[in-house]
């Protein structure tokens, strides 16, 4: 986030403490220092009451390396947000103008991700992370400035949004992330309907997937791979069309009936109309309940290149999706 310090907190003896614990942040580039004069703030008590002593000469630094730093900005994605830290504010103030404390609590506490399944949807987080080169990001979860939050159930987003928001100060910084669960590029499920009615009211930003599920977005090239007794559902899946790709049931693929013979679900079978009857048969079963640990087992074979290959409607959406977590830091 930007921070900008009011004027009369500079004037203000009791805020100073906090002020230069905030400065480190700046230090470590987890936050960026919003200065509009850099004049007031080097000739404001704060730095001219310690001109000669360690805090001041170190606050004295920041600010002369930080509006440097303004003018060439290293990632012009980050610090979208800017809180204002002020005791001109009341308690029905802005989220965005906040007391020290309120401040200090908001700077420290990290940005929330949202997702399903935190194992297997980290994994596949931190895969596009890396195949996009977002080493801010990379950088950012190793330190701990987001975390990935379990939900367990979409229809559970709204009360883990009101906790975050009940247990933190300033802007609500959370993003959510869901599979999208449609059948068919036109398909609208329940569950796109369930986070759209949690996240709208709270203006919570928030990602569904294009493709059916996260296992979706496996490239080829790590499909081709699969081995063991999935490699016959493996070269079934790869004579798709990229459509047909982005809504099968990776996991579970098509069932059969008591006569063996394959079920496709009424809302996919324009999708399927032409697919032969032995493809399909091979496509029963799926790849198993485990075909996510390959973001985790593949991760160097998951480039930027492959992912957009498969992200034919939309090449550009893990980029996008990568670019709202970052505002959010």
């Amino acid at each position: 986030m930007k921070v900008r310090f009011a004027i009369d907190i500079l004037q203000d003896s009791n805020a100073w403490d906090v002020l230069d614990i905030v400065v480190q942040h700046f230090f470590d580039r987890r936050h960026v220092w919003d200065i509009i004069d850099p004049n007031e703030i080097e000739n404001s008590p704060w730095i001219q009451t310690d001109s000669s002593g360690r805090a001041g000469r170190r606050n004295l630094s920041a600010l002369k390396k930080c509006y440097t730093d303004s003018a060439y900005p290293r990632n012009i994605k980050m610090h979208k947000l800017t809180i204002v830290i002020t005791n001109g504010c009341s308690s029905d103030s802005s989220d965005f103008h906040l007391n020290p404390s309120d401040a200090r609590r908001c700077l420290d506490g990290p940005a929330w991700i949202l997702v399903e399944n935190a194992e297997s949807d980290g994994a596949f987080l931190e895969a596009m992370i890396c195949a996009f080169q977002r080493r801010d990001l990379l950088d950012a979860h190793t330190e701990g400035w987001f975390t990935i939050r379990h939900l367990g159930g979409f229809g559970e987003v709204e009360k883990h949004i009101n906790q975050i928001k009940a247990s933190t100060s300033g802007p609500l910084r959370a993003f959510v992330l869901v599979d999208s669960d449609r059948l068919h590029p036109t398909h609208v499920s329940s569950t796109m309907q369930k986070v759209q009615r949690a996240c709208t009211p709270h203006n919570v930003l928030h990602k569904i997937l294009n493709k059916r599920k996260i296992e979706n977005y496996l490239p080829v090239n790590v499909i081709q791979k699969v081995q063991g007794r999935n490699r016959e559902t493996a070269k079934a899946f790869l004579c798709l069309s990229q459509e047909q790709k982005d809504f099968y049931e990776m996991k579970g693929g098509f069932k059969k009936d008591q006569n063996g013979r394959v079920i496709i679900p009424d809302e996919q079978k324009p999708l399927f109309q032409h697919t032969p009857k032995k493809t399909l048969n091979k496509l029963c079963g799926g790849f198993g309940p485990n075909i996510w640990e390959c973001f985790k087992a593949c991760r160097t074979e998951i480039t930027q290149e492959a992912v957009k290959l498969c992200c034919t409607g939309e090449p550009e959406e893990i980029e996008r999706m990568l670019d709202s977590i970052e505002t959010l830091l």
